[in-house]
């Protein structure tokens, strides 16, 4: 079996090969959302796994992770023809299981699951008498054979993001060290931003593997790179967005522009490429909404990228920002290392064109993507031709075939 990246000519057109699979460990399918009518005015409406996983395989990936912010559908009582959305993180075995089950049915694409803690399970509320840690309950979570088979890592939220899911940033570091007795090498992904990145990294174990999703500034990057000098596993993981955009889209593009991580500055753009060598992964952080979402008076966090991802980085190639090597390593190598997934046969293959954000959006889910519009919106190089799993053709000249449907395969189990 080949691995790594070959190039070719033909009639004059320049071509590249991935052999392996590309892997974005940092997706965010709404997995509990079966509905297909996608243009019902609902408020916070994600793409669900079927239309989620085509627009990740058209865009050449082969395989991911769902992180378990997650929430559920359900019908609006005081409206039938409408449906809420209410929290529904994968916390518990039976979520697990039942998210498990879905991404058999529906997903076009090998997922892998990347559970969550959140304040209920780990036993805070709102209420003044439970704002205590117990650990008693997640232990018997975390040592479960249901999540040692079918979780890649545990996700931390220690600020704000969708769902609400936040614990306080100093109990990050205690429910991962019960993670790790049940699950070692198994890492944790961590949601902070701004001074909290350093100061949980300070404290961190050296022993257990932290993940740090999202980096998006010299403040967070920074405190990371003397905890990795000092010998700490600690992964980094960038986005396209943070590697990008800037608050200058945020300020012209409005809710279109409203991520998390917040976008930052020209110069933590800069500081980020600049230490290059101390990001391992480049991650998606797909999070899609529709127009409705994003555009209204309290727009959803999130961004749609699957589609630029490869591109965006194609065209880092072609500039000279990065070496294929170093891309390669950093969406075939090192998340199938650091999560620990099963050997995936894979090929992707790429025409070597520029593209328009217009062009390379086409099959962006909801057609909601800030790059056709944004002021800063980068230069793309590549056209997916192809992309094999498993020796079997599952997308051709932007089309999806047979291989692609849902089977049981395609759940990604440890």
């Amino acid at each position: 079996m080949k691995r790594g990246v070959e190039y070719e000519k033909r009639a004059g057109v320049d071509y590249v090969r991935f052999h392996g699979a590309i892997t974005d460990p940092h997706m965010h399918p709404r997995i509990f959302d079966a509905r297909l009518d996608y243009e019902a005015e609902e408020p916070n409406g994600k793409a669900g796994l079927d239309k989620y996983t085509k627009a990740a395989l058209l865009g050449g990936i082969a395989r991911g992770l769902a992180m378990g912010n997650e929430s559920i559908r359900l019908t609006d009582p005081e409206n039938p023809e409408r449906t809420i959305l209410h929290p529904y993180p994968l916390t518990t075995v039976d979520r697990i299981l039942a998210a498990a089950s879905l991404i058999i049915q529906q997903s076009h694409m090998r997922v892998g699951i990347n559970m969550l803690v959140d304040r209920n399970i780990i036993g805070l509320g709102d209420d003044a008498d439970r704002q205590t840690f117990t650990a008693k309950y997640i232990r018997r979570i975390f040592s479960s054979p249901e999540v040692r088979n079918n979780v890649a890592a545990l996700k931390i939220f220690g600020d704000e993001s969708t769902g609400g899911f936040n614990i306080p940033p100093e109990l990050v570091l205690p429910v991962a060290c019960e993670w790790s007795k049940y699950n070692p090498g198994k890492p944790v992904i961590v949601h902070l931003e701004d001074e909290h990145v350093g100061e949980v990294a300070e404290e961190w174990p050296a022993d257990t593997p932290l993940y740090v999703a999202h980096v998006s500034s010299q403040q967070e990057l920074e405190p990371l790179i003397e905890q990795i000098e000092n010998g700490k596993i600690i992964y980094v993981e960038a986005t396209p967005h943070h590697l990008s955009l800037t608050s200058a889209t945020k300020e012209a593009l409005g809710g279109l522009g409203c991520m998390k991580p917040s976008l930052k500055s020209t110069s933590d753009v800069k500081f980020l490429w600049d230490n290059l060598k101390y990001i391992h992964v480049f991650g998606s952080d797909c999070a899609p909404h529709r127009p409705l979402d994003k555009l209204g008076p309290s727009p959803a966090f999130g961004v749609a990228n699957h589609d630029i991802f490869m591109p965006f980085f194609l065209q880092k190639v072609a500039e000279g920002t990065l070496t294929e090597q170093e891309l390669y390593g950093r969406i075939v190598e090192n998340p199938r290392r650091i999560f620990n997934l099963p050997h995936l046969d894979a090929e992707a293959e790429f025409m070597l064109k520029e593209i328009s954000a217009e062009e390379a959006t086409e099959h962006t889910e909801y057609g909601c993507s800030p790059f056709p519009l944004s002021p800063e919106s980068p230069k793309l190089l590549g056209k997916l031709m192809y992309l094999k799993i498993a020796g079997r053709l599952a997308v051709r000249y932007s089309r999806l075939m047979e291989a692609a449907a849902p089977s049981y395969k395609n759940l990604i189990q440890f």
